[in-house]
């Protein structure tokens, strides 16, 4: 955890710093938020790197509990590798114990290897480590949930121009463990991009998928509203239909005003002819459930679904299409 670039830091004092941890307003899950970040070795106060580190992390100790935040930056180094990785070991150990003195969340860098050796001998720790990019020489900022990270002091020290054969006789000092330990990091990291991109192209994917889907319901959802629109205009039509083939019925059954027969004063008047009997009801065909008919006034077909009632004065219920209609056995023909 450093300063990012382009950040005012403050100048360096020529007085040694005070020996008390940096500490910041803590958010509400935690009751401080505690750091050793930097390098406060002075010579005026007889401070060395470590000595530095040691200093300010038996202060923050001081004032840590099972509730806070401390942030350990390079762990373990200025002194001899193996007793600063064993003195890490043991101090991430105790913060992670909580109470006085320990902490509830410890967040640690290190380039120390043996620290990452925490995770597999105690569920509490976890690796986590920075992608770097090995072409452009810069981190991406990505974390690699799981996988501990790389030095590439090597391969940095090669890109950068290091003679090749110092770079070459380093390696082999380091021996074949080092490079199969780097080449299974390397297998890790690579991985684990591949469950990335695997998961981005899901997601993606499934992304195609729901917008597809909406696309489909909303297809299904105007064509359900353009049969709606259509079978109302239709209902609307027919009945218009009927009201105008009833009206006209109306009109055809009122009797027609007689004209005044010319007066023959000579002769006697002829007796009027007896008007015509109307039929009987019941006379007429009647439909019957089943029958195919044509209701004259719409001039549709259609079937017979019930009839009520008996003769002429009977009732029909006729399906017509999407719609039933009620028409008389007067009103109906067969099909």
């Amino acid at each position: 955890m450093r300063a990012p670039r382009g950040r005012r830091l403050p100048r360096r004092s020529p007085r040694p710093p005070p020996a008390r941890p940096r500490r910041r307003p803590a958010p509400r899950a935690r009751s401080a938020v505690l750091a050793d970040i930097g390098d406060s070795q002075s010579i005026s106060a007889n401070l060395s790197t470590f000595s530095g580190h040691l200093r300010r992390i038996q202060a923050l100790r001081q004032e840590s509990d099972s509730k806070s935040l401390v942030l350990l930056d390079e762990l373990g180094t200025g002194t001899d590798p193996e007793e600063g990785a064993a003195l890490g070991l043991a101090l991430l150990r105790r913060l992670a114990a909580g109470g006085p003195g320990g902490a509830g969340l410890t967040v640690a860098t290190t380039h120390m290897g043996l620290l990452t050796t925490l995770k597999y001998e105690d569920p509490a720790f976890e690796n986590v480590s920075v992608e770097f990019d090995e072409e452009s020489l810069r981190p991406t900022y990505r974390l690699l949930w799981g996988v501990p990270g790389r030095s590439n002091a090597l391969h940095i020290a090669s890109r950068l121009g290091l003679d090749e054969a110092v770079v070459s006789h380093a390696a082999e000092m380091l021996g074949e463990s080092y490079r199969s330990e780097g080449a299974v990091l390397a297998e890790m990291e690579a991985v684990r991009a591949a469950m990335l991109a695997a998961e981005a192209e899901a997601g993606e994917e499934e992304g195609r998928l729901r917008v597809a889907e909406a696309r489909r319901a909303a297809a299904e959802s105007a064509g359900r509203d353009r049969v709606r629109g259509e079978a109302a205009k239709a209902s609307r039509d027919i009945a218009a239909t009927l009201r105008r083939a009833r009206a006209q019925l109306g009109r055809a059954a009122s009797p027609a005003p007689r004209a005044p027969a010319p007066a023959a004063p000579a002769a006697p008047a002829a007796p009027e002819a007896p008007a015509p009997e109307a039929p009987a009801p019941g006379t007429g065909w009647v439909p019957s459930v089943g029958d195919a008919v044509v209701v004259s006034q719409m001039g549709k077909r259609g079937k017979v679904m019930g009839v009520q009632g008996k003769g002429a004065g009977a009732t029909c219920t006729v399906q017509v299409g999407l719609l039933q209609v009620k028409a008389s056995p007067g009103e109906l023909r067969k099909a």
